[in-house]
Parts: C-alpha cells; structure tokens; sequence
C-alpha cells in the first residue's frame, strides 16, 4: 500500500506544517481485512522513511512492531475525534477560547507546542480536502507506545495516532502528532 501523491494534497500538507507539526498520509485501497490496522501500520512506516531522508534529526525514528501488533485501535465517533469547536448544526469550527478537551484532532491542529496553529479558514479548508462529509466519517484512535516518535509528546503536550477513513474520498488518512517544548 503505497502513501497517495497529489499535489493539492501535499500543497495543504506543506501550509499546515507551517502552524504545526502534524503528519497526514492519505492511502486509497487498504486490504479489506481491518483496513484501519494496515494504514495505522503504513502510516508510521511512511514517516520513518520521512525522517530517514531529514538528516539533521538528532534521533532516529524507531517502530516497535510487536507492540504494534498487540495493540487494537478504539472507535471515536465523530463528534470526539473533532472535540467542542465543531458546531454539529452549523458544520462550522467556532473558537473556544478555553478547552476543556484536549484529546481531540480540533486541539492538535489549535494548539500546537509549536506553531501559531491553524485558523480556523485552515482548518475547514483541511477537514473539506481531506474528510468530505464529517458525519460519515469512520475513525480509529491507535495505542502510541508502538514507536519513539510517540515519546516526546508524552512528556507534556500529547501524542496522537488516528486513522480516518472517508467515504465521501474513498480513502484512509494516517494522522500522527507529537511535539513537546
């Protein structure tokens, strides 16, 4: 299962990363046998071969495959996986000034360690490009001790492992964050 090219694609990739430092590898025809699963796998191995090329990295990225094996990726609805800046009856992204949530896609893309974070025009323009109809959405949140990437988001900010599949795109996105100060 090879990481989808397209250049709007990386285009929107390369603007986020500028307000903060989250992963996106979009996959299109998973194995049918728990698709999740292989694209959580194809994710992490696509940014260790994104790292590989970085020499200037004083870390080397490193997947634990047998943890990875053992672990089983949990169901978000929606709704979590977005967190409170979605307004279900609007389908607009407001601005919480104060987040009580902060497990969610919305509080990555907001409030990066690093990085002035996304607007909220990004952030629409993102989830548009990438998701399609939010409400269909299928998302799997995935352990994060399968790999030392995880590791520095531990120490304060967060790690975060999901896989999303979009029915309206027809394909699977791979998102990995973790950042500490």
């Amino acid at each position: 299962m090879e990481v989808l090219h397209d250049s709007k694609l990386e285009a929107l990739f390369a603007e986020l990363y500028t307000v903060c430092a989250v992963e996106h590898f979009v996959f299109q025809d998973p194995p049918a046998y728990n698709p999740h699963r292989a694209v959580a796998l194809a994710s992490l191995y696509a940014l260790k071969s994104k790292f590989a090329t970085q020499t200037q990295l004083l870390w080397k990225m490193t997947i634990d495959q047998a943890e990875f094996d053992r672990s089983q990726g949990t169901y978000l609805s929606p709704r979590r996986f977005l967190g409170p800046e979605f307004d279900w009856k609007s389908k607009q992204f407001i601005p919480i000034k104060h987040r009580e949530s902060t497990d969610n896609y919305l509080y990555v893309l907001r409030d990066p360690v690093h990085g002035s974070g996304a607007s909220i025009a990004l952030v629409e323009r993102v989830c548009d490009v990438l998701f399609g109809e939010i409400a269909s959405l299928e998302i799997y949140a995935w352990p994060t001790d399968c790999s030392n990437f995880f590791d520095f988001g531990k120490e304060w900010w967060g790690a975060f492992f999901w896989t999303v599949y979009s029915p309206t795109h027809n394909w699977y996105v791979g998102i990995l964050a973790s950042s500490t100060d």
